[in-house]
């Protein structure tokens, strides 16, 4: 059942958007700089050369989900008591790929047991839900956690814990 975000929830929410734009635009910065950490996680999360060309379109791609996550409000914010798919799994968070109006579902588990920084981190999962909405960059599901760095190319550039777990990394080199 979902319902409204109390006011404990909202501001961990507040928080996290402002840690996630925080790091999405330090990351658009830094990313087109020649031996940045980008130059190593781009192979390591994206299965891709780290190219000018390529850095520059990511560095944009990130200021277009910091800008899209900044501008979330309450309401765009739904509260899953339950927290659990239609598999019967727990799941952290989901977002309908094709929803303009960007409605999030955070689950009972995102705030009991996400911590707000680090791997796994609070603002990390808005940034992986963000990037699967089709006007940000409609990212799919295809892998989570380190086995998603074996991903092919196509789908490493295309999974959403890709995209998370590689500026988790950026943000822990800060």
């Amino acid at each position: 059942m979902c319902t409204v975000l109390n006011n404990e929830q909202w501001r961990m929410v507040v928080e996290a958007k402002g840690i996630a734009t925080g790091i999405l635009k330090s990351a658009a910065e830094n990313i087109t700089t020649a031996g940045t950490s980008f130059d190593t996680l781009i192979p390591k999360y994206l299965s891709i050369r780290p190219t000018p060309e390529r850095k520059s379109a990511y560095a944009g791609f990130f200021l277009k989900t910091a800008a899209t996550i900044d501008a979330l409000k309450r309401d765009n914010f739904n509260y899953d008591s339950i927290g659990l798919d239609e598999k019967k799994e727990p799941y952290l968070a989901s977002v309908y790929a094709e929803d303009m109006t960007h409605k999030m579902t955070l689950t009972k588990f995102y705030f009991q047991s996400l911590k707000m920084t680090g791997y796994d981190s609070r603002w990390g999962t808005l940034i992986h839900e963000a990037t699967h909405w089709k006007d940000v960059k409609r990212t799919e599901d295809w892998d989570y956690g380190k086995s998603s760095q074996k991903l092919c190319t196509a789908k490493s550039l295309n999974n959403a814990d890709n995209w998370e777990r590689m500026l988790e990394n950026y943000a822990s080199s800060l």
